[in-house]
């Protein structure tokens, strides 16, 4: 359910002017590395009013959380009678970006309804609740199922190469898409997908450095002046690690430091680069002696 412009035939706690009061969020803690099976989804609310609180104390309404999963269709409602609200959520259901919707409803139909903090406009006016009615609006959320921050260093966690359309010259960067897609002509392609080069682990410093570190550069400068992006799951991914791994303290995503965060998210792939050359060199000199 969208709440933008969206209008009730009864005053909401949360919408406009409606009732005086609080409903928000205090926390969202996502637990996803004590449980092989499920994510742990544990949610705090804050609800000040004191008509609405009576009815959770009767059971009259309870926290409702509907998460909705757009990847995998997946859509689930949870109920808590609590404002500590734990979920479990199982992790083949969900993938990419998870949202959250959080709102307080009605548990039975009932009529008369009245709020002594409504606005005066409803003053002198009751209401017929049904079961399921939002009574009250707490806010959104999201989160992201399938990889932790801490796992983007693994270019395929947030990028794929596809076989282009043409048999040569082709190196096209789609962004529009829930990973950074690179796409090679049909002669690369098969380069690539040979396992001298595209399995082999002594590759890897020249492939990060010459296709993954340019197309990442590409990628987090579009993110910069194009808002319509924000919302897919590489720029979801990279923001969370940005904002949780203390690498990336003080550096905001900014044309400054666009290079520099490159560089950190992928593990410093020139300087890896250059040390495996200077050690091959060195190597190959150390024989030839």
């Amino acid at each position: 359910m969208k709440f933008d412009g969206f209008s009730f035939p009864h005053p909401v706690l949360g919408i406009k002017d409606d009732i005086e009061g609080v409903s928000s969020v205090d926390e969202i803690k996502l637990d996803e590395m004590s449980n092989s099976d499920n994510y742990i989804l544990n949610i705090k609310y804050k609800l000040s009013n004191i008509d609405l609180e009576e009815m959770i104390t009767k059971k009259s309404a309870f926290f409702h959380c509907e998460l909705n999963c757009s990847s995998t269709l997946f859509r689930k409602s949870y109920l808590s009678d609590t404002s500590h609200h734990e979920i479990w959520i199982p992790k083949d259901y969900v993938r990419d970006k998870v949202e959250l919707l959080f709102t307080l409803i009605s548990t039975h139909a009932f009529s008369n309804y009245q709020n002594s903090k409504a606005h005066c406009d409803f003053l002198n006016f009751k209401f017929d609740i049904d079961n399921g009615d939002v009574l009250a609006y707490l806010g959104k959320g999201y989160f992201i199922a399938g990889i932790s921050y801490h796992k983007l260093k693994a270019v395929s966690s947030f990028m794929e190469i596809e076989k282009g359309e043409n048999e040569t010259g082709d190196y096209n960067v789609i962004l529009d898409n829930p990973k950074i897609l690179i796409k090679l002509s049909k002669n690369d392609y098969i380069k690539y997908c040979d396992s001298r080069i595209g399995k082999n682990r002594e590759c890897a410093t020249i492939f990060h450095s010459s296709i993954v570190l340019p197309t990442l550069i590409h990628a987090l400068y579009q993110l910069t002046i194009n808002d319509d992006l924000k919302d897919k799951s590489w720029a979801i991914q990279i923001f969370n690690r940005l904002d949780n791994d203390e690498l990336f303290i003080g550096l905001s995503l900014n044309e400054d430091n666009i290079l520099k965060i490159s560089q950190l998210i992928l593990g410093m792939p020139i300087e890896r680069l250059l040390n495996d050359l200077y050690f091959q060199l060195n190597t190959k000199t150390d024989t030839d002696n």
